[in-house]
């Protein structure tokens, strides 16, 4: 498995000796050329993609990946579009989500249909949905209530009630993509539900789009991969694994915790595709003091930084205490260079036992260093 550092390399070396001719596509309307070629090269080096890619001015041009909601797979895209070369910000836009859109600039295809308005005929919207597109956005009422830094919305719309909750979800999902952005929707939406009568002091979509960016918190975008959330771990049906023991951890990436102790590999594995693995360190901590155990590992969660954050090797999401191990947990973009620099940080923890376990319930650790005396478990 290459590296996803070393695809990423590649890709933008690739792109780079082709973007012109990609823009030459672009300029004589050619879209489906531009983005064939573009998805080709997506296809060789990184992964299927779903993207956009469009001209947006007389010499600027944007490509938009969209992660379509899966908080890891949208570190990776942030990791490829940073290390776009620099030269090609002079013409070039990249997104590494979908960015919100205003109604006058030609993106705004995304609504709601009543079905009498389809009456007779079946109409495919451009992103395959059916009857559910109209152009009268305040029929869509929502309802917001701010909870843990995040918006959970009570949703309104006469024209869907006949649909199935999974269609309104997605439907209105992507109606957010466009009127906050993908990003801010995917990091500042919570539950949502659907409700059939309206309520008072609801928000038509404008509104609510006001009303997210005044609360400013898709404005602190550079940092809010990093806001971390508390959690414990409860052990179930009396099994023993790498992080039952946990009593107090934080996590920008709760989902991800969610599919490792639920036993949901998806996620984790279509990254590890990409050539990236995502994990934890680990250590038994019996030797050290207590009070010391904390203070250990933010030493060590920043040496660990400090090596791999600046070389594009890994980054952070995450840590928690165990009664028995410390854990720090990573997305690591590459795994050869990671064992090399993070590993050998250990040699000054006071620690019989260390590793690399992945993200994946049942799996072993790719990576263990065992030298606690025998008889000893």
């Amino acid at each position: 498995m290459e590296s996803f550092r070393k695809q990423v390399r590649l890709f933008w070396e690739a792109f780079f000796k082709e973007e012109k001719q990609l823009r030459g596509w672009l300029d004589h309307h050619e879209d489906v050329r531009a983005k064939k070629r573009l998805s080709t090269l997506l296809q060789e080096y990184i992964g299927e993609c779903r993207f956009c890619l469009r001209k947006v001015g007389s010499d600027r041009y944007e490509w938009c990946l969209t992660p379509q909601g899966d908080t890891l797979l949208y570190l990776c895209y942030r990791y490829l579009m940073e290390r776009a070369p620099n030269t090609l910000h002079k013409v070039w836009d990249f997104h590494d989500a979908l960015p919100k859109r205003n109604v006058s600039d030609g993106w705004d295809n995304l609504g709601v249909r009543d079905q009498k308005d389809c009456a007779g005929k079946e109409t495919i919207c451009a992103d395959g949905f059916t009857d559910m597109e109209v152009a009268q956005e305040e029929r869509i009422l929502i309802y917001p209530r701010i909870s843990r830094q995040r918006f959970d919305i009570d949703v309104v719309c006469d024209a869907w009630n006949n649909y199935k909750k999974a269609d309104k979800t997605k439907r209105m999902q992507e109606i957010l993509d466009q009127r906050i952005g993908e990003y801010a929707r995917m990091f500042m939406i919570g539950d949502m539900k659907f409700l059939k009568q309206p309520r008072e002091e609801g928000m038509t979509l404008a509104q609510f789009a006001q009303f997210s960016e005044d609360i400013a918190w898709e404005k602190k975008r550079a940092y809010q991969h990093q806001i971390y959330s508390a959690y414990v771990v409860l052990p179930r049906y009396h099994e023993y694994f790498l992080r039952s023991d946990v009593y107090s951890g934080v996590s920008s990436q709760l989902e991800i915790i969610y599919d490792f102790i639920h036993k949901k590999e998806g996620r984790v594995r279509k990254a590890r595709a990409l050539g990236v693995v995502v994990g934890f360190l680990f250590y038994e901590h019996s030797h050290i003091a207590q009070e010391k155990r904390l203070l250990v590992r933010e030493n060590l969660e920043e040496a660990v930084s400090r090596i791999c954050v600046k070389g594009g090797i890994a980054e952070n999401i995450g840590a928690a205490n165990g009664l028995f191990y410390t854990y720090l947990d990573y997305v690591v973009y590459d795994w050869d260079l990671f064992v090399e620099k993070a590993m050998s940080l250990f040699e000054d923890v006071d620690t019989h036992m260390y590793g690399f376990q992945p993200m994946i319930m049942g799996e072993l650790p790719i990576h263990l260093v065992d030298n606690r005396p025998k008889g000893m478990s």
